[in-house]
């Protein structure tokens, strides 16, 4: 698992800072604490996780609420900077969807009282034989050159954020695993990140050229019969999994390393590139507000506040965002019918 991997964890395990000075959380706890705290306690029941995606709306951009698990249809992303799709996949999925017809594309801001029944799994089986909770993936292209070393990928939170015991310990063991993440957990807008190429799980890059005969491919797949299909899917799973998987841990121990790091600056993402990654998680689990490590679970709805977490590919400096994917707990009593404004 990528060491970025461990953010939703480690962000889900702490909670705002401004309601640690009273004994309980609007999230649940003890009575009494500070006016800022509710008076009733709540479960995890009277939330909804929502999924958001788009290129940055400090970008000109919007957020449109994602359809979870929804692969015929990716969201699509386009920007000044980056042009692309993306999809979401969770296990096990319950949360808020967009409205029937909607458009899949991020340039949209609002939902309406009407939505779509979420789609609990992917129907390509994504989650068949693994470990993993949810996944992001991202196909697309970058629309001018730019150094692997200054672009990075990782998880920031939109308020400060107090740590659990053990915390800095963690984040030593995941620096060791990985020199080349940077956090800051202390600030007002906690974050970890690593360099992309270091960062995501899966990586592949082809020449734009090949994206037309990519997509028929895809197409002719997505058309034969569902036995069929499962048929080779099991197939590929025993042929390819394990090679895939062996090249991309490679890649990520390279450019992890001092030789890698090294080299990211002379690494181009190039314009006339296509780049398609995968980043995914094996221990936060999303459905359940659970973390779940060998043996044991914990329950981080105790400490997450539910607040928004992003997922962000952008430049070092942070002046460019060329995508990002919010993950957080909507109170159900605050829909109007389901209606929610991104």
């Amino acid at each position: 698992m990528s060491t970025t991997a461990q953010a939703p964890a480690a962000a889900a395990a702490v909670a705002p800072s401004s309601s640690s000075s009273s004994s309980s959380s609007s999230l649940g706890g003890g009575g009494g604490g500070s006016t800022n705290t509710t008076s009733t306690l709540k479960s995890l029941d009277d939330y909804c996780l929502r999924v958001s995606a788009g290129p940055a709306p400090t970008a000109g951009g919007f957020l449109a609420v994602v359809n979870v698990n929804d692969e015929t249809r990716p969201l699509l992303i386009d920007s000044e900077h980056f042009t692309g799709h993306l999809v979401v996949r969770m296990q096990n999925f319950n949360g808020l969807t967009p409205p029937p017809h909607s458009s899949t594309s991020s340039s949209s801001s609002k939902n309406n009282a009407q939505q779509q029944q979420p789609i609990r799994h992917p129907a390509s089986g994504y989650f068949h034989g693994r470990q993993r909770k949810y996944s992001i993936v991202v196909q697309g292209r970058f629309h001018r050159a730019h150094s692997g070393a200054d672009v990075v990928f990782g998880i920031e939170t939109d308020s400060p954020v107090r740590t659990p015991a053990g915390t800095s310990l963690a984040l030593k063991i995941a620096k060791w695993l990985d020199p080349s993440l940077q956090a800051d957990l202390a600030c007002l807008r906690p974050w970890i990140q690593s360099p992309l190429l270091a960062a995501v799980n899966a990586f592949t890059v082809f020449p734009a050229t090949e994206l037309d005969a990519l997509e028929e491919r895809c197409s002719r797949s997505r058309s034969r019969s569902p036995q069929n299909a499962h048929h080779d899917g099991d197939k590929e799973r025993k042929e390819d999994r394990a090679a895939r998987s062996a090249q991309n841990a490679r890649r990520k121990r390279y450019f992890a390393g001092d030789a890698g790091r090294a080299l990211l600056s002379r690494v181009v993402l190039d314009p006339r590139n296509v780049y398609a990654m995968d980043f995914y998680d094996s221990y936060f689990d999303y459905s359940t507000v659970t973390i779940k490590l060998p043996g044991f679970s914990i329950n981080a709805f105790r400490f997450w506040d539910g607040q928004p977490l992003r997922y962000r590919a952008k430049t070092r400096d942070g002046s460019v965002v060329f995508f990002e994917v919010v993950v957080e707990l909507v109170e159900r009593a605050g829909l109007s019918g389901g209606a929610v404004s991104v």
